[in-house]
């Protein structure tokens, strides 16, 4: 079952009225709206909140330029044929284009929180025609939430919701589609309830040092990145040890066993890895060839539904942390504009990462979503960037970017300077040992000869 929640119950009559409105206006054949919310514990799909998927750029190009022919050129009538294909191909929306903007959305959710589903408003015959296409789509929204969350080390769910509201009926109807075992799709049910969420609260600190050995003449950020915080993720994932507001839990055991004697609209988390895990007896010596550092302290702000059990807060605080890390590794490897060559006397490279600015989805108040900000970024930033993606209308009081705070030119340069004073061994030959090799050489010759005469004259 898809559960809305009770403020969206009359969400897909106006929508589907805004949808037609549009169609009539400039041809816009199709919505798409990425559904955000959680995967519960008892199988239903719970949605906090849809963000609408934007046009393709082609789209808005097509249609700002249809209305300047219609002004200048041809008031009526006079459009070619091709004209009104290529302008319907691009109002159409692509699986790549899909996948592309529902990553962008993922990057900010709290752990816990995914994309699990999309609501398509058309015709019948459009959604029917484009329904490999979605299909597609979500099995690559998938696929991109499992690489930010879990780094493809295991699957966030197995399935996700596809709502199809026919337009102009507003008749919605649900499938369960399965992304990973690829069985045919589910019909399912649309059902509205007082839905609500519970922050799940912890903090990470650790130091990861891993040597990645460089294959060609360039490195990949991201890729290295990824490369060295895998070890750690395995080991976060596979450590089944958590404590819950202090007390060690089951994770088949409800979180709350009344839900009317719930005291607190948060729980606090420790989480732990395993120090031996993957430990090697033997020690084998090893050439640091391209060394990388991550250092790392992390506020966790995850949420799962009220009507969870206690392995979904071990799941949502864990993926929080990875998929913190990854999004912002992600977004700092984008802004690099210069391919860093390797070099055997290269200096080290320092990166700071992108700090945090958080508001509340407008669902309630538990589940708190991420904008990050690179050094010369502010609040208005993510005020701008969280209206872009979510057409989120937030009070600049309500975005807090007080969690982390960036390193002043002093302090980088501080974290720098020790490894680029390290000690490098050199095997470049120096001008004084280049002039000293031909008496090294002269010398040898004169100590052969005087050992040569020396064992004749001990044999006489």
């Amino acid at each position: 079952m898809i559960v809305f929640p009770n403020s969206l119950e009359n969400w897909f009559d106006k929508t589907t009225k805004i949808h037609c409105q549009q169609e009539k206006e400039k041809g816009i054949l199709t919505s798409v709206y990425f559904l955000i919310g959680s995967f519960c514990s008892d199988g239903d799909i719970h949605v906090a909140y849809p963000a609408k998927c934007p046009l393709p750029e082609s789209a808005k190009d097509s249609v700002s330029s249809k209305r300047s022919k219609r002004k200048i050129l041809r008031e009526k009538l006079l459009i070619c044929e091709d004209d009104k294909e290529g302008d319907s191909l691009s109002k159409s929306f692509d699986d790549v284009w899909l996948s592309d903007c529902a990553e962008k959305i993922t990057r900010i959710l709290p752990g816990g929180v995914n994309i699990v589903g999309i609501a398509w408003f058309s015709n019948r015959n459009v959604f029917a025609d484009k329904k490999p296409m979605i299909i597609r789509a979500i099995a690559r929204i998938q696929r991109t939430n499992n690489s930010l969350t879990m780094l493809n080390l295991g699957n966030v769910h197995d399935y996700m919701g596809l709502v199809h509201v026919e337009t102009p009926f507003a008749k919605a109807q649900a499938i369960v589609v399965d992304v990973i075992k690829r069985n045919p799709e589910s019909p399912t049910k649309i059902s509205f309830s007082a839905l609500e969420w519970i922050s799940v609260v912890t903090n990470a600190s650790a130091r990861v040092n891993l040597n990645i050995p460089m294959k060609g003449k360039h490195y990949h950020f991201y890729n290295e990145f990824a490369a060295a915080v895998r070890p750690f993720a395995e080991n976060l994932l596979s450590c089944d040890t958590i404590l819950v507001d202090g007390a060690l839990r089951e994770g088949t055991e409800p979180l709350f066993k009344d839900l009317k004697k719930k005291k607190s609209s948060a729980v606090e988390v420790q989480l732990f890895i395993d120090p031996c895990y993957d430990k090697k007896n033997a020690c084998e010596a090893e050439k640091a060839t391209n060394l990388l550092e991550i250092t790392f302290d992390i506020e966790i702000r995850g949420a799962i539904p009220l009507r969870s059990n206690v392995e979904a807060v071990k799941t949502a605080a864990k993926h929080h942390l990875i998929r913190s890390l990854m999004s912002r590794a992600e977004l700092q490897f984008e802004s690099m504009e210069v391919v860093e060559e390797s070099s055997n006397n290269q200096e080290c490279s320092v990166h700071q990462l992108p700090r945090p600015a958080t508001t509340l989805l407008p669902c309630n108040g538990s589940v708190l979503i991420s904008d990050y900000l690179f050094e010369a970024d502010t609040v208005e930033d993510a005020q701008k960037n969280f209206e872009e993606l979510l057409e989120l209308k937030t009070n600049i009081e309500h975005v807090d970017d007080g969690w982390e705070r960036a390193l002043l030119p002093e302090e980088m340069a501080s974290v720098k300077s020790p490894l680029d004073g390290s000690p490098v061994v050199s095997y470049k030959v120096s001008e004084d040992d280049i002039s000293a090799g031909p008496f090294f050489i002269v010398l040898a010759v004169i100590v052969a000869i005087i050992a040569i005469i020396v064992y004749f004259a001990m044999r006489t």
